[in-house]
């Protein structure tokens, strides 16, 4: 019989927001109740507070917009790792 791969849990998480058939809130959701000690980072083109505060209250680490300069981006991948 073959065996099956193991696979483990990432450190980072680097989601979208909105992706097409998925919500990345859900995504969120489900990832923090079956890796909690994954990090979470959503990044998105909706800059509004409502957005970041749903990420960050359902699990996110950080919250950043797709225009952030990639140094943003670095360091949050840095910081929450």
């Amino acid at each position: 019989m073959k065996k099956s791969p193991s696979f483990s849990h990432p450190n980072v998480l680097l989601t979208d927001l909105m992706m097409p058939g998925v919500n990345g809130i859900e995504v969120v959701r489900q990832v923090v109740s079956c890796s909690p000690d994954t990090k979470i980072i959503v990044l998105s083109m909706y800059g509004s507070e409502t957005h970041a505060v749903e990420a960050l209250k359902h699990g996110a680490k950080d919250y950043l917009l797709k225009d952030d300069l990639p140094e943003e981006l670095t360091h949050a991948i840095r910081m929450v790792a």
